[in-house]
């Protein structure tokens, strides 16, 4: 009697396999997600029971998650050159293997093992197995699965455009309540088009990200096209990016009250390409006030000032962008 066909991972497990690969461990994700840690772990298990994964499962699950199109390569980080030892314990930990496996595996001791796993973690600025194989993946360090296709490059005159639309629509009224936009590139070219998300979906935290995490939950819910595409991306346009516009108090740029604040307007994005965008300006402070003209920002993959502008609540717009892409193989609607 053959063994049976894996079944297909749940939405749910997907999301748990996404967010270790993030680098979260199964309190934070439970916070993330609104569950317990005990049924995060729930999920862990039967996932890689689904799968017939045993051993160190976390590290399998996202090698697993990576290699069938469940999570897409977005960010292209530069390589690390990884010696031929490290590059082996990569491999054993993507397979599931525990350190006594890697050991037998490998032709060392246990010690050396974890010595290894120690010294892969600090090469890739990883925190855990699973962050690895994780980061590895984005570095291209980790065999692409066939079918996986790039993501399309977005041109120099659709960065112009993306941020043309974010400046024209950075001040478009004058409501305090964040919004979501995604960017299509249709036959007029690049476009924002609002997402709509009930005011109390953004009263019932004060984390943008856990906000733009819980909507990631709430379009995945939608029964998708048979095409595979989400109801929430028009048909006449292709999805390329998404962007999040969100008022901020920040210090006041002027030496001589350093203490004061002011308030600005900022339209934050990124691509399929993990390229990130930011578009702010101060808000008028009385109605026959202007505007001050808006600063916008580019950054590319690979570019070392990235962080100056990335934070969790970009993180999680990319995982929405992930969730309003097509159905990826292997995955459940």
């Amino acid at each position: 009697m053959t063994a049976p066909e894996p079944r297909p991972l749940r939405r749910r497990e997907i999301q748990i396999i996404t967010r270790n690969a993030r680098g979260l461990r199964a309190q934070q994700i439970a916070d993330e997600l609104g569950i317990s840690e005990r049924t995060v772990r729930s999920y862990v298990i039967d996932a890689s029971r689904a799968l017939g994964i045993k051993g160190s499962v976390l590290p399998a699950l996202v090698e697993y998650a990576y290699a069938h199109g469940l999570i897409t390569v977005s960010r292209r980080p530069t390589p690390v050159a990884l010696p031929p030892s490290l590059i082996a314990t990569l491999d054993c930990a993507a397979r599931g293997l525990g350190h006594r496996a890697v050991a037998a595996e490998l032709g060392i001791t246990p010690e050396s093992a974890r010595s290894y796993r120690s010294r892969l973690l600090k090469a890739l600025g990883a925190i855990s197995t699973a962050h690895a194989v994780a980061i590895a993946w984005e570095m291209g360090l980790r065999p692409p699965s066939a079918g996986t296709e790039e993501a399309p490059p977005i041109s120099s005159a659709e960065v112009s455009a993306i941020q043309e639309a974010l400046r024209t629509h950075l001040h478009a009224g004058r409501d305090a309540v964040p919004e979501l936009h995604l960017i299509l590139h249709g036959s007029d070219g690049v476009c924002l088009t609002l997402v709509a998300v009930e005011d109390m979906l953004w009263k019932t935290t004060a984390s943008l990200s856990c906000v733009v995490s819980r909507l990631a939950d709430v379009v995945a819910e939608r029964r998708r096209r048979p095409d595979g595409s989400h109801p929430a991306v028009p048909p006449s346009g292709e999805l390329i990016g998404v962007a999040l516009r969100h008022d901020a108090q920040e210090p006041a740029q002027d030496d001589r009250s350093p203490s004061t604040r002011q308030a600005l307007r900022r339209f934050m994005a990124v691509d399929l390409n993990g390229g990130l965008y930011l578009a702010v300006s101060g808000l008028p402070g009385e109605p026959c006030d202007e505007a001050s003209e808006p600063q916008l920002t580019y950054r590319p993959q690979g570019d070392p000032r990235r962080d100056e502008i990335s934070n969790d609540a970009l993180d999680a717009c990319t995982a929405l962008l992930r969730t309003l892409m097509p159905e990826p193989v292997g995955g459940t609607p």
